[in-house]
């Protein structure tokens, strides 16, 4: 699955929303973190915390494809004695970016996952959804992408 342009540019618009312009990957990795964090409040309850982490681990598989440099997302990890929370891993996995393209790599990887909620539970939802926790996305945009 490749993200259709309108998914691209979604992703662009929910990242924007979180703050003001990232230069450096740390930042971008935190960006990636509290943009996934946002998400699963909203989504948790209607696909459930697993269903939400098997799209992000679908997300992580197609966009390492053309990111290679990504590492896996795994539940493997644990920080002082439990499993690494999914922002955890989702960092973890990002960590190895090269600054260059930590911001093109972040927003691949949310089209991806924007492109498979749309198929999962439909545009208008997801677009309900987005509108909720990211007050600050541009309205246009998503009425464009229907």
């Amino acid at each position: 699955m490749r993200p259709t342009a309108a998914d691209v540019e979604a992703a662009k618009q929910l990242l924007a929303s979180q703050g003001s312009a990232i230069e450096r990957p740390g930042e971008q990795l935190l960006l990636a973190a509290r943009a996934y964090e946002r998400l699963s409040d909203r989504l948790a309850p209607l696909i459930g915390a697993a269903g939400l982490e098997a799209l992000l681990a679908r997300s992580v598989k197609l966009t390492k494809a053309d990111y290679p440099s990504m590492g896996d997302y795994d539940g493997g990890e644990e920080t002082n004695g439990q499993e690494a929370s999914p922002a955890q891993r989702l960092r973890a996995c990002l960590a190895a970016v090269d600054a260059t393209v930590a911001s093109s790599v972040v927003t691949s990887l949310y089209a991806t996952l924007h492109g498979l909620l749309r198929a999962l539970i439909g545009q208008e939802l997801v677009r309900q959804i987005l509108r909720s926790a990211f007050p600050a996305m541009n309205d246009d945009v998503q009425k464009e992408m229907e």
